[in-house]
Order: C-alpha cells, then structure tokens, then sequence
C-alpha cells in the first residue's frame, strides 16, 4: 500500500531525527529555463532514488510559481540524492542542447539546499535542437545599450526581436547567437530590433548573409561594417544630376517622376535645377525610404525619356547608400519619335 505524501513526512521527519538530530536536510529544486518547444499543457516531473525513480510520480510534479518558475520541494533527506526531469516518460527525459544523455544530477546532501536547474532540450525534441550552426560577430559599429542585436532569417519567417536569436556578447567582446541548421541556403540578415537598424555593408546597403549548405555544429564569423540607420542619417539626400539629354525647346524643364510621388510627371515640387555653368540639370532627393523608382519627364507622359531608338525604358532605381550623387544620361524623348 502506498501511502498520500502528507502521511509519509512525519515517518521521513522522524527517521532523520532517530538518525541524527540535524542530519536530515530540506531540498528544494528550481527550474529557470526551459526549451522553446516546451509545451505548456504538460506537467514536470523529478524522478529519483528518492521514489524508485518511478516515472510520472504525481508526488514529484513541479508547481509553477508566480514569477514563471518551477519549484518541487523534496522530503528531508541525507546522503547521496540522484535525480532526472522529465515530462512524464523516460522518452521525455530531458537531454543536453544536442539529444545527448546527460546522465543524472548528483547533490551530495549535506545540508539544506536550493537547486537552480536550466533545461536544454528535450529527448524528443532533441532532433530539431541538435542540428545548429554558431554565428559569431566579431567587430559592429557601437549601439544604445538600451538595444540588442538579432538575427532574422528564413529559420523564423524573419520574425523581428525573436529572444531565442538574440546575440549575447562574452568576455572578449564577440556577440554570439546559435541558428537551427538546415540544408541548401541559410540567409538571415543581423538587425537591433527593426528594419531600419539593419546590417549594412561598406557601401552603406543593407547586407543579407547567406551561408550554403552549413555543416552541422559549424562556427561562422562576421564583421559588421555599418548599420543602416546610421548611413541614413549620415547620407539624407541623394543628388540626381542629368549629364546630357537630346535637345528640347528653350523654355522646357526637366522633371522627376517616381514611386515618391505618385509618377507625377509635372510636379513642381520635382522640377530639376540648370547649372548654366556646367551646362546640367539636378535635383535633390531626401532619403524617405530604403529605394525609389523614377523616369525624367520634360512635363508629361508624351515627354519621358526613352532610349536612343525611342523605346520605352525601364524605371531608373536607386538603393539609398553611401553614395550622395547619382549621374545619368537620357538618351531619348517620346515625342520625338519619328510619327508620334
């Protein structure tokens, strides 16, 4: 007959008093962490030498405290205590970050003591945790310590601010972040939380990482050149400047149509500048977004440029960077098209 755990401490409580005075020990365990794919309805067990390591023993069921821990106080005791977690079942036995065995947990007990455990994975989820890649950022530009850095990519749909790939940085000052592995093309971009603040390259673009076919457990190494947002605000204006264009009539102007204001072809506020001097037409364009469209127009759809044959041209486009000026050449006018 098995007896309620409230009848069998006062028999444990005695047994120890009969022994030694104070030679029994209260144990308490924690648990501070948990794997991401835990699932929420299942209960946490400890199993033992203190219950015959009985799987799924109700007695030895974690409570969740308020604060989002884990907690099980176990019977006074003395000597060795030998101890796994588990969800139920030995098949939910818990594992290293890789699937491994971790063998048992062993306290000496010898006096009363509070256990802080962190569970790495699970030994049926182990299969998707085991197979990862490190990535290690070994220089960035400085950032607000109120900020963090993350990695998106395809592994979380480019999710933004995701805490499991959130990069720590250690002792040395390398910022490092652990990505599930998987086969073909791995690509993730670094960012600080938001699409603004994304990795950039040397030339000030935003910088997309791709890693082919990773090998199991590899470590990848990254130099961060520049943030996005910094670049913007360092270089706020982009200087479109009009080489050379086919004639046109003396009192025309050059304008700019784009995606920033609705392919307006006649837009005073997008009129190009003459530089009688040097015999160019320019116009200023504020960085309101990451990359525009635009064609140059003479004041309407009749009048954008074309190529020097007369064909339509694609739209121009331009990534907003480091480069503050862009040149260009319009070889061609619609309506200078032989029976336009």
């Amino acid at each position: 007959m098995v007896r309620p755990l409230n009848q069998l401490l006062p028999f444990f409580a005695a047994f120890c008093l009969s022994v030694l005075l104070s030679g029994c020990h209260r144990v308490e365990l924690y648990i501070t962490d948990l794997p991401p794919e835990t699932p929420e309805t299942e209960a946490i067990y400890a199993v033992g030498n203190f219950n015959g390591w009985k799987e799924a023993d109700p007695r030895y069921r974690f409570a969740r405290l308020a604060d989002g821990r884990l907690y099980l106080p176990l019977e006074p005791m003395a000597g060795k205590l030998r101890f796994k977690l588990m969800r139920g079942g030995w098949a939910t036995v818990e594992t290293d970050s890789c699937g491994s065995d971790l063998g048992e947990h062993v306290l000496d007990v010898k006096n009363s003591t509070q256990i802080a455990l962190s569970i790495k994975s699970w030994k049926d989820y182990s299969s998707t945790r085991c197979d990862y890649i490190d990535i290690r950022v070994v220089q960035a530009p400085s950032f607000a310590r109120n900020e963090a850095m993350y990695a998106s990519g395809s592994f979380n749909d480019w999710k933004l601010r995701d805490e499991r790939y959130r990069f720590l940085r250690d002792s040395t000052g390398v910022w490092t972040t652990r990505l599930p592995r998987s086969s073909g093309t791995l690509e993730f971009q670094i960012n600080r939380g938001n699409w603004a603040n994304v990795e950039a390259n040397a030339s000030g673009l935003p910088q997309t990482r791709a890693i082919m076919d990773p090998k199991p457990r590899s470590v990848h190494e990254f130099e961060i050149a520049e943030w996005s947002d910094r670049v913007a605000a360092e270089h706020p204006n982009l200087w479109i400047i009009v080489e050379s264009t086919p004639e046109f009539a003396l009192g025309e102007s050059l304008f700019f149509a784009s995606d920033i204001n609705n392919w307006d072809p006649y837009n005073e506020d997008f009129r190009l500048q003459f530089d009688p001097e040097t015999r160019r037409h320019f116009i200023k364009i504020a960085r309101s977004k990451a990359s525009i469209y635009f064609k140059i127009t003479r004041g309407g759809w009749d009048k954008v440029e074309t190529d020097s044959t007369g064909n339509e041209i694609e739209n121009r486009s331009w990534e907003f960077q480091k480069q503050d000026s862009l040149s260009i050449r319009v070889a061609g006018w619609r309506d200078q098209l032989k029976g336009y």
